[in-house]
């Protein structure tokens, strides 16, 4: 979608990597004035790469957030980011992020290997990261959790941890616990 001032973009990731990636999108404000908008929460952890005029880029990890923010989008930025699924935090982050609820972090310059550059062309960016996501893809995935996952999103999150339980061969504590 875009309009003179604001550009909104989405791509869906490749097949090998829809177990760790949502999409990927983009939104670029390129006007001198802020735009309002809503953030809602997705159950997603997202990885925004972002740019301000002739500013240097920033990189920041958001965690999960439970309430939706009313917000301004800077003029003239440009944002690309990477909306991951829950299954990314263990294994492509490697990191917990139960610390980022309704909060964000920043990241090294050089994250991924992206630079400021790399924000000019969005299927580029897109073509980037993923062929970095599927350097860090290892195969060592317990097929447990990724079922677990399939089952969460596949479901939209309606499933009971006992549901869970029985489908997983998890029992309820370790379920919760992980």
């Amino acid at each position: 979608m875009t309009d003179t001032d604001f550009e909104y973009g989405m791509r869906d990731p490749e097949r090998h990597l829809s177990e760790f990636v949502e999409m990927f999108w983009m939104l670029t404000n390129h006007s001198e004035k802020g735009k309002e908008i809503v953030i809602i929460p997705d159950g997603r952890i997202d990885i925004i790469f972002s740019i301000s005029g002739n500013e240097q880029l920033n990189v920041t990890l958001l965690g999960l957030e439970n309430k939706y923010e009313e917000t301004i989008f800077p003029p003239e930025n440009i944002f690309f980011g990477v909306s991951l699924k829950l299954l990314s935090v263990e294994y492509l982050l490697g990191s917990p992020v139960s610390n980022l609820l309704n909060n964000a972090k920043r990241l090294p310059e050089g994250f991924w290997g992206i630079e400021a550059v790399d924000l000019n062309d969005f299927d580029g960016f897109c073509v980037k990261v993923s062929a970095k996501i599927t350097s860090l893809i290892q195969p060592d995935i317990d097929p447990r959790k990724q079922k677990l996952f399939d089952l969460i999103y596949s479901s939209g999150g309606s499933l009971t941890v006992k549901e869970l339980t029985k489908m997983v061969h998890w029992s309820s504590r370790q379920i919760n616990r992980y």
